[in-house]
């Protein structure tokens, strides 16, 4: 009998929900549903981990300055697009990313 862990068991079901087009089509119907902002806080997260997922978002999502982020949301006519993505601010790292 084969035994899983706690964290094989978070992967194998986050490879079906991503295969299934289910991640897709959450992510679709997030987009469709009106004007959102997310607003994402790093804490203590290593380099690397921290530019994959800036890069994961950078490749989804608008990323912007929280204050061009606000200006889009609340200046809007109802027909344009606005930030619907991650707005990431903070401090500059010492790899460069910000």
């Amino acid at each position: 009998m084969i035994r899983l862990g706690a964290n094989e068991i978070k992967v194998f079901f986050a490879a079906c929900l991503y295969y299934s087009g289910l991640v897709k089509l959450a992510r679709w119907w997030m987009q469709r549903s009106g004007q959102r902002l997310i607003i994402l806080n790093y804490h203590g997260a290593s380099e690397g981990d921290l530019r994959s997922h800036l890069l994961y978002l950078r490749r989804h999502y608008r990323m912007l300055h929280l204050e061009k982020a606000l200006e889009e949301l609340y200046t809007s006519k109802g027909t344009e697009r606005v930030a619907r993505g991650p707005c990431c601010f903070g401090q500059k790292s010492r790899s460069g990313i910000r």
